[in-house]
């Protein structure tokens, strides 16, 4: 991460989202789920722990080789992808065959990591959740920040579509920064809640 320190992954983490969302999406998890994710850190531990497989991708030497030490630690087995910027989207293409499920069909897909990429992130993940499965953009709107502007496209796309079903968790959270910002985590279900 140039220019920025890593910050150590804590043991037993959970995912840098609002309570509100975190608690919503355990409760619509499934054990036997495989999970795809750009971008990896808290989530990544987190899900290895309530999920049958997760691959994660990641961007960033440092950051990557923190996860995999806080994996270690926490005695979880994700399949982290180190990928540079320009392989970033395409990952979800280029990840183990038996990682996924029916032809690279994956349970969830959650989209965080490298902001400017992640509308590309979610326009690619589409194909590839399996029908019943779910897709989960963070900071879908982040006051004072990023988040809106970077993701209206696909977010209005996916609350107009017929096939895709959403449920939207607003609440306060800290950056590392230690400022408070509203933020929002969306769960889109491809199909029917």
């Amino acid at each position: 991460m140039s220019g920025h320190n890593v910050m150590p992954i804590k043991k037993n983490p959970t995912p840098y989202l609002h309570v509100a969302a975190t608690t919503y999406w355990e409760s619509i998890m499934k054990n036997w789920w495989t999970v795809f994710e750009w971008g990896s850190g808290s989530s990544t531990i987190w899900l290895s722990k309530r999920v049958a497989k997760v691959t994660s991708v990641e961007h960033r030497q440092g950051w990557y080789d923190e996860v995999v030490r806080a994996a270690k630690e926490n005695e979880v087995s994700p399949y982290i992808m180190l990928v540079s910027l320009r392989e970033y989207v395409d990952a979800i293409n280029q990840a183990p065959y038996d990682w996924a499920v029916d032809g690279h069909q994956y349970d969830c897909v959650f989209v965080d990591g490298h902001q400017p990429k992640r509308e590309a992130c979610a326009r690619a993940a589409l194909d590839k959740i399996r029908d019943g499965g779910w897709l989960v953009l963070d900071d879908t709107y982040l006051s004072g920040g990023y988040g809106w502007a970077l993701w209206t496209p696909i977010v209005k796309e996916l609350n107009e579509s017929k096939d895709w079903d959403g449920v939207f968790i607003r609440g306060r959270r800290t950056d590392h920064d230690g400022k408070h910002r509203l933020s929002q985590t969306s769960f889109y279900k491809k199909g029917k809640i």
